[in-house]
């Protein structure tokens, strides 16, 4: 039976002769060929116009009639009767077909299945291998990271230690020129007194010609001892003098010997030339090489220490700007720590350190620290550590035995701070700083980091500043604020417990610091250093001068006006032996060294 099915299958055609694909729903004409339902619908819709015309085979174009002609055209269609037949054959073939592709569809799966256990297998056997794999390459990666980091570590220690024994070396090889220049300094020194006293002597009255021959003799040792050091002094050619010219001083100095003990003419007597001071030359102790003390005459000049009122003398000035700075420099602070000079830099935030020979010469740079905010003031609060005031915090930075800086410890805090000041008697642990957030002087504890007291009005609630923005300590506990936007009122002295001592007026009679109008007097403060006598340097921006104030407010004297070189002064500090003052000009740009003496 099934054989007979299929050989019925493949004799009948069961396509629709319209749409030329299997026939769904087959509908036989009186001619017995058969046609899709929804095709016969079509064919009827398009050539029959109306119900009188007869329905033409789309295959052998015989007509025929409809079953119903009285239902509508569009449901003649459905009235042919089905050629169950037909379906039967459709119906089993769709059915072999379903049975063949099942099959197809197991064998297919089968081969899948088999391939995907295939593939499964040698999946695992590749990830086993990547496993070895991954576990070789990070065994060799840690080995070789563990060695690298070794390396980098040797070379990092080596690094550090060529960089510390090298910044060791240079900074004690340029102290030891530094000191050698001194040497050189006191040896040139000692041959401008020898000179002096030659002088003193060829001009000398007749009966001290015997004194003056014993000088001469000291002296001459003296001169034979710098010869034997000439290899010693030949660092700079400025300041030595060649051992042939020593030889030759001597040699002359033995004929003048010589000429000085020849008598003179009857009642002849050489008289000193009248001096312009009016007053005897200085008397000053020489310790030779031999270890005897001599008394010797000297002359003024201008590197000498000023003393009886004279004006500091101009010694030198320092650019700085250094080789790696972005920006122009900007100081704003400057304090002396022992052996080193501290400033603050605030375009390129860097606290410079600087170490200036005592003999005078050239500066030295020995390190710039950098820092995360602006530092604006900077104040020594004990040996080797000082306060640096910043954008809300201090910083407390040391100064080693090598003279290397460093920040030793960092204080937040809620202000700005321009100004700052170590409170004497308190061993470094509290400062002064002033503000203008609001305008007020804190007391703050550098231990606790703790502000303990704020000064901003007087006794009477009367606001006492305008924009603090310098200040120092003076002993007994008081502080001098300079007040720069403060036109009338600049300086303002009190005591760290805030009450007022006095207000410096500019031009007013009736001030309390009692200055008469016609002594020049500062009209624009800024820089303010007290020193240990009681009396306080001001700088004046505005006159391009440094005046003293005594301790009760009053103007004493301008004591230097270097309008060519002291140019827009802003910042000044004496050293801690009080001969020496710093002097920050040109905005910021230039330091000027005076010889100065408290």
């Amino acid at each position: 039976m099934a054989a007979r099915e299929t050989e019925l299958t493949s004799s009948l055609s069961v396509r629709c002769a319209i749409c030329l694909d299997t026939l769904h729903v087959p509908k036989a004409l009186p001619c017995l060929h058969t046609f899709c339902l929804n095709c016969l619908q079509l064919h009827i819709a398009v050539t029959v116009k109306s119900r009188s015309d007869k329905i033409t085979c789309p295959e052998c174009r015989s007509k025929c009639c409809p079953p119903n002609a009285s239902r509508p055209i569009s449901e003649w269609a459905g009235d042919f009767p089905v050629n169950f037949h037909l379906q039967n054959v459709i119906e089993a073939s769709a059915h072999q077909q379903g049975d063949k592709f099942a099959r197809r569809l197991k064998d297919a799966r089968a081969f899948v299945d088999n391939r995907l256990m295939e593939l499964g297998a040698e999946i695992q056997h590749l990830s086993m291998a990547r496993a070895d794999v991954t576990d070789a390459w990070q065994q060799s990666k840690e080995a070789a990271s563990q060695a690298f980091a070794s390396l980098m570590s040797a070379v990092k220690e080596r690094e550090e230690q060529l960089v510390k024994k090298l910044d060791e070396d240079y900074v004690e090889c340029t102290r030891r020129l530094y000191d050698r220049e001194e040497q050189i300094g006191v040896k040139m020194e000692q041959l401008r007194r020898f000179s002096d006293v030659i002088t003193d002597v060829m001009t000398g009255e007749t009966q001290h010609q015997g004194q003056g021959l014993e000088e001469i003799d000291r002296q001459l040792r003296d001169a034979q001892d710098m010869e034997s050091d000439a290899d010693e002094v030949k660092l700079s050619e400025s300041l030595v003098i060649e051992a042939d010219d020593v030889a030759g001083i001597i040699r002359s100095l033995k004929d003048l010997g010589t000429f000085r003990t020849a008598p003179q003419g009857v009642g002849e007597a050489i008289t000193p030339p009248a001096r312009t001071s009016g007053s005897q030359l200085p008397v000053h102790e020489i310790t030779n090489r031999s270890g005897s003390t001599q008394k010797t005459h000297q002359t003024r000049r201008a590197c000498e220490t000023p003393r009886g009122g004279q004006p500091p003398v101009y010694l030198t000035h320092v650019q700085l700007k250094s080789p790696g700075d972005k920006k122009e420099p900007f100081v704003t602070g400057v304090c002396s720590l022992p052996g080193v000079l501290l400033l603050t830099d605030v375009n390129n935030r860097t606290v410079k350190g600087m170490y200036l020979p005592r003999q005078g010469g050239r500066a030295f740079r020995l390190h710039d620290l950098p820092l995360r905010s602006d530092p604006l003031c900077v104040t020594a609060t004990a040996p080797g550590q000082a306060a640096v005031g910043s954008e809300c915090c201090l910083y407390l930075v040391s100064v080693d035995t090598k003279l290397r800086l460093g920040v030793k410890q960092t204080i937040r805090l809620r202000k700005c701070y321009y100004g700052i000041a170590a409170l004497p008697d308190t061993g470094g642990q509290r400062v002064a700083a002033c503000s203008d957030q609001p305008p007020s002087v804190d007391i703050i504890n550098l231990q606790s980091g703790q502000v303990t007291r704020t000064i901003s009005k007087d006794s009477s609630g009367s606001t006492l500043f305008t924009s603090p923005f310098y200040l120092t300590a003076m002993p007994g506990g008081r502080l001098l604020v300079s007040d720069k936007d403060n036109t009338a009122q600049p300086l303002t002295c009190l005591t760290s417990e805030g009450s007022v001592l006095y207000r410096y007026c500019v031009n007013s009679t009736s001030s309390t610091t009692s200055s008469t109008s016609s002594s020049p007097q500062p009209t624009w403060p800024l820089g303010v250093s007290g020193s240990s006598s009681g009396d306080c340097l001001v700088v004046d921006a505005a006159m391009h001068a440094v005046f003293r104030l005594s301790g009760e407010g009053r103007v004493v004297e301008k004591l230097v006006e270097d309008s060519a070189r002291l140019s827009s002064p802003s910042a000044l500090c004496l050293d801690e032996g009080g001969r020496r003052l710093y002097v920050v000009g040109n905005k910021g740009k230039v330091l000027l060294v005076y010889d100065f003496s408290v």
